[in-house]
């Protein structure tokens, strides 16, 4: 058995705001009797583009933010799994999914791999390829025993991604989402 929690966020552009959100719901799950041993945010947690046209602010993969919340980690014992922009060493911006494991190094465990890009009628186009990188390939990674498939939000429309997650008899399949005014509206 597996203690797991879920955490939900109305994140914006302003990551300090945030990172203390989130602190604040470790905080919460920590003082429960039933603590989880993980914590699954959503997409975009650390920072979601609130203006189309506002730059991608997104965390290094060495910023003091990552460091606060490997401390808070470290401190509570609950890993914690984001996902968000992040500059990776390779110098390019992903939407990808992290992994801090109480007195582990950080682990970057999926880099999305379908970029959502789509043109409305009548409406500016929106495009995630303009902003970020896009991934390699399907990942698993393993925590307490459980293997989990990754994916990120437009993922879900790629039906191979997931028969590769079937075909290596992964226990859960992680789809964390954010999406827009209009893409809500739509779903």
């Amino acid at each position: 058995m597996l203690k797991v929690a879920l955490a939900q966020l109305n994140s914006n552009d302003d990551i300090q705001n945030n990172l203390k959100s989130i602190l604040n719901l470790i905080d919460e799950a920590f003082a429960n009797p039933n603590k989880p041993e993980i914590i699954f945010f959503p997409e975009n947690s650390l920072f979601f583009r609130v203006q189309a046209d506002d730059k991608v602010s997104a965390l290094d993969i060495h910023s003091s933010v990552w460091a606060e919340l490997q401390n808070k980690a470290d401190s509570t014992g609950i890993a914690l799994h984001l996902t968000t922009a992040l500059l990776d060493e390779d110098k390019k911006v992903y939407n990808a999914s992290v992994l801090i494991s109480p007195n582990q190094k950080l682990e970057i465990t999926y880099r999305k791999i379908h970029l959502f890009n789509i043109t409305l009628s009548g409406q500016k186009s929106i495009r995630e390829s303009d902003v970020f990188a896009d991934g390699t390939g399907p990942s698993i990674f393993e925590f307490k025993g459980f293997k989990f498939g990754s994916s990120i939000c437009y993922d879900v429309r790629f039906s191979e991604l997931y028969s590769y997650y079937a075909k290596h008899d992964v226990d859960v399949i992680l789809i964390p989402a954010a999406f827009l005014v209009k893409t809500g509206q739509a779903h």
